[in-house]
């Protein structure tokens, strides 16, 4: 079983993980209630499904349709993963037929120690009639409101995403899943931040690296305030753009 030696540096890591070199991978990750932790995952390639769903507090009402989610998701997202992975990963899914009341206002949710955990599983819960889950790879949560990223509001919710998988228990049974959370307002960038979270790509910027504004792993998922999100270093050095 092939695993990511531990002296691995995250350029050569993101280097691995991009040209498919890698095939399992070892790494917890963080439970969240209904959740197991699941260590070892497959490299990503290919379709990858998604599943969205839009979820409302109990306090906001959205102001994003589900068209345009399924727009920035399914164009604009999956545009920028194929040229990402020069064509070795697409996204292909839906968005649920609605937004979905949750019981809880956003502060609950985001001020103090952000509840995370429990706004995945509501999520799940609130839109488990309507989705099979097994039928997806990951999971793409929208709330109504902003990301603190983005205002600095204590009260809200950062927006996140799991690395890897982790294994919850639905009514269509036992399933892994991604799952990433994102604002309704969040630009493409940290849809595509997270997303590549949840398919094993490393953050960068907790290591060391000096990748800085120009990988997606790095702060460069917020380039051009998150509209144009830097590709990663790995395709700025193959394209000769790199110095």
């Amino acid at each position: 079983m092939n695993r990511i030696p531990k002296f691995l540096s995250a350029y050569t890591l993101l280097f691995l993980v991009i040209t498919g070199i890698i095939v399992l991978i070892e790494s917890p990750v963080k439970n969240a209630s209904g959740a197991q932790r699941v260590r070892d995952i497959p490299l990503i390639g290919g379709i990858q499904s998604l599943a969205v769903i839009p979820v409302k507090f109990k306090d906001s009402e959205n102001t994003v349709s589900l068209s345009t989610l399924d727009e920035k998701v399914f164009t604009d997202l999956n545009k920028y993963f194929v040229n990402i992975s020069y064509g070795r990963v697409s996204l292909t899914g839906e968005v649920a037929p609605q937004w979905y009341q949750l019981t809880r206002g956003e502060e609950w949710y985001g001020s103090g120690q952000e509840r995370w955990e429990s706004l995945v599983y509501d999520a799940l819960r609130v839109a488990d009639r309507d989705i099979n889950y097994r039928e997806y790879d990951f999971i793409v949560i929208v709330h109504t409101g902003e990301n603190q990223d983005r205002t600095l509001q204590e009260e809200q919710v950062t927006s996140f995403g799991t690395y890897l998988r982790a294994r919850f228990q639905t009514r269509d049974g036992t399933v892994i899943l991604g799952v990433s959370c994102l604002s309704e307002f969040d630009p493409i960038g940290p849809f595509a931040h997270y997303l590549a979270l949840n398919m094993g790509l490393p953050r960068l910027y907790i290591d060391n690296s000096m990748v800085g504004e120009w990988g997606l792993m790095a702060h460069g998922f917020w380039a051009n305030n998150g509209s144009t999100p830097a590709f990663t270093l790995f395709r700025t050095v193959k394209s000769g753009q790199g110095g």
